[in-house]
């Protein structure tokens, strides 16, 4: 099997781009954080893997969001 070098970020705000939702994980990690919309959103690996657009990916759930300091 091919190592997993994107994530699939599931859940979270339903306003979150399409293209958001596909994040190439180099180097491969416990969470990813998107920032978007004034905050980051947070993701958790959840040791699941799915396909999408042809490729083998490791399945984040969103976890909480946080606000930008200004």
């Amino acid at each position: 099997m091919s190592p997993l070098t994107h994530a699939l970020l599931v859940e979270g705000p339903e306003e979150l781009p399409a293209a958001h939702r596909l994040h190439p994980l180099d180097p491969p990690a416990d969470k990813v954080t998107v920032t978007w919309y004034g905050g980051r959103e947070h993701f958790v690996a959840t040791g699941e893997t799915a396909e999408h657009d042809g490729l083998h990916c490791a399945v984040y759930r969103w976890s909480y969001r946080t606000r930008i300091a200004e």
